[in-house]
């Protein structure tokens, strides 16, 4: 059965398909904003930091293709299997993200 609270449904219980696919086109353009953010800022920054901005920045690049190319249930299974074979990759992806996040409010604040 499907959760309708998950997703747009009609009366006749058929899925809005176009509500899905307009939330995955925004999901999708922001995934692109933050990795070319990620990548500008990484210009400014030096050795190890700069490494780590470039290679979330490509991982949120391979995210905004998933996101385009499958459907929310492919997306939700690919990305739970990758975590499972690559749990310090996925780590490391937050933890510099995080970083530069709390790096952008930082210079934002002063």
């Amino acid at each position: 059965m499907l959760d309708s609270s998950k997703y747009d449904v009609d009366r006749d219980g058929a899925v809005d398909d176009e509500s899905e696919l307009t939330r995955r086109e925004r999901l999708a353009n922001g995934l692109a904003r933050a990795a070319s953010r990620l990548r500008d800022r990484s210009d400014r920054m030096d050795g190890r930091a700069a490494d780590l901005a470039e290679r979330a920045g490509n991982a949120l690049d391979s995210a905004e293709d998933l996101v385009r190319d499958f459907d929310t249930d492919d997306i939700i299974d690919s990305v739970m299997r990758y975590a499972r074979r690559r749990p310090g990759a996925v780590l490391l992806t937050g933890v510099a993200v995080g970083f530069l996040a709390a790096h952008s409010l930082r210079r934002r604040a002063n």
